[in-house]
C-alpha cells in the first residue's frame, strides 16, 4: 500500500510539472523531462519508477530555476510601474512563491507559511459555499480594488510624532491598539499567550503554537492598517469605521510594503489573509453573502464599496518593517491652519520636510500644505 501511494505521489509530482509547462511552453528542458517521464509511466517497472524520481528532481530544479527569474522581472515591472511617492495601479502579480524568491532570507516569518495557511481555510468550515462559488469573480474584483486604492493606516495624531522619530509598530509594542487592549507581555519579555492578537497571528499565518519558545521577536509580528479610498477627499469625509484605531489617515507607497488583507477584522479569525498583490476568496467568508463582491461590482469607489460589500472596514496586515520612509502622504481631517492646531501643524511640517505630502480639510474642501 505505502509503495502505491508513493507512486501516487510521484505521479502528482509528475502531473505539477505538465501544468506548468502548459503556462511554460518554451521551456525546452521541461518538455524533454516531461517526455521522458512519459515514457516511464507507460513501462511501469521498478526501475522506471527510480528513474522518474531522477527526473522529477531535474524538473522541479528547472521549474525553481523559472519561478525564481520570473520572480525577478516582475519584481523589476512593479518597481517600473510605481512611481516614488504616488500611489498608481499595481503593474503585476506577486504571489507568495514570488517573494520567497526575491526576499530569501528577507521574508517576512509572519508569510512563511502563508500558503499552507490558506489551504487549511479551504479544508475548514469557515469557508463557505457561496465564497467557492464566485471565487475567481471575488479574485478579479479584489485585484481591481487594489489597484485602484491606497494601502493605509489610521493613527491619532498625538502620535506622529513619535513614529516620526521611530517607526510603525505592532499591539505587542505598544502594549494596547484601538481595537483589542489586553495584556501583552510577560515579565521576560514574550508576548502572554492570552493575548487574543497572538492567537490569531499563529493561526492566520500558520505560525503553530503560542508558547514562547515558539513566538517570534515582538517586532516581527503584523501591523494593522485598511484599504483607503484613492479619493482623499471622499476618504476623510465619509464614515470609516478605522477611525476607531486614530484620525489621521497614512498612505503608504505600494513599493515599500508588503500586506495581506481580510474583509473584516481579522481578530475574529472567520477570514484568511492572502496577499494583496494576488488576492484569494478565501480572506472572504459567507457571513455577508449577498455582499460578496462577484462580477460587475464597482470598485471606482472605496467608500462605497465598503458600504455594499463589507461590514466595516477592509483590513490590511503589514508584514516586515513599516518605516517613515514607506509613508506617502497624511491627511489629517481637520483645518492644520487654525491656531489650536499648531501643534500638529509643527508635526505634519516635520513630515512634509522628509518628502511626504501632508494634506488636510479645511472648509470641506483638501488643502496640501
Amino acid at each position: 500500500m505505502e509503495r502505491l501511494i508513493d507512486w501516487e505521489t510521484e505521479l502528482g509530482r509528475v502531473d505539477s510539472i505538465k501544468i506548468f509547462l502548459k503556462n511554460h511552453p518554451k521551456s525546452a528542458v521541461l518538455k524533454k523531462l516531461t517526455t521522458e517521464m512519459d515514457a516511464l509511466i507507460a513501462k511501469g517497472d521498478n526501475a522506471a519508477k527510480t528513474e522518474i524520481k531522477e527526473l522529477l528532481k531535474k524538473a522541479e530544479t528547472r521549474r525553481k530555476e523559472i519561478e525564481y527569474k520570473e520572480g525577478l522581472e516582475r519584481l523589476k515591472k512593479i518597481k517600473a510601474g510605481i512611481k516614488s511617492g504616488s500611489s498608481v495601479p499595481f503593474s503585476t502579480n506577486i504571489s507568495i512563491d514570488d517573494l520567497r524568491a526575491l526576499k530569501g532570507d528577507k521574508l517576512p516569518p509572519t508569510l512563511g507559511h502563508l500558503d499552507t495557511a490558506i489551504e487549511k481555510y479551504k479544508k475548514g468550515h469557515y469557508y463557505g459555499s457561496a465564497t467557492k462559488k464566485h471565487d475567481a469573480e471575488i479574485e478579479a474584483t479584489m485585484r481591481e480594488l487594489f489597484q485602484k486604492h491606497d494601502l493605509g493606516m489610521h493613527i491619532e495624531d498625538d502620535l506622529l510624532e513619535k513614529v516620526f522619530n521611530s517607526h510603525f509598530k505592532n499591539t505587542f509594542e505598544t502594549g494596547s491598539s484601538g481595537g483589542y487592549s489586553g495584556p501583552s507581555l510577560n515579565a521576560d519579555g514574550s508576548i502572554k499567550q492570552s493575548h487574543l492578537r497572538l492567537s490569531a497571528a499563529h493561526k492566520l499565518f500558520d505560525l503553530g503554537s503560542t508558547e514562547k519558545a515558539n513566538q517570534l521577536n515582538i517586532s516581527q509580528y503584523e501591523k494593522y492598517g485598511n484599504l483607503l479610498d484613492h479619493d482623499k477627499l471622499r476618504e476623510a469625509t465619509t464614515h470609516n469605521r478605522a477611525t476607531q484605531y486614530g484620525n489621521v489617515a497614512v498612505r503608504f507607497k505600494k513599493d515599500k510594503v508588503t500586506c495581506t488583507w481580510t474583509a473584516g477584522d481579522s481578530l475574529s479569525e472567520r477570514y484568511q489573509p492572502s496577499l494583496v498583490t494576488d488576492p484569494k476568496a478565501v480572506s472572504y467568508d459567507d457571513m455577508y453573502e449577498s455582499k460578496l463582491p462577484v462580477k460587475g461590482t464597482q470598485t471606482n469607489d472605496m467608500t462605497k464599496f465598503r458600504s455594499d460589500n463589507i461590514s466595516s472596514y477592509l483590513e490590511l496586515q503589514f508584514h516586515g518593517d513599516v518605516t517613515v520612509d514607506c509613508v506617502e502622504s497624511l491627511t489629517f481631517p481637520y483645518d492644520l491652519t487654525e491656531k489650536a492646531k499648531s501643534k500638529y501643524l509643527g508635526f505634519a511640517q516635520k513630515w512634509k520636510s522628509i518628502g511626504t505630502e501632508v494634506f488636510y480639510i479645511k472648509n470641506g474642501k483638501l488643502e496640501k500644505l
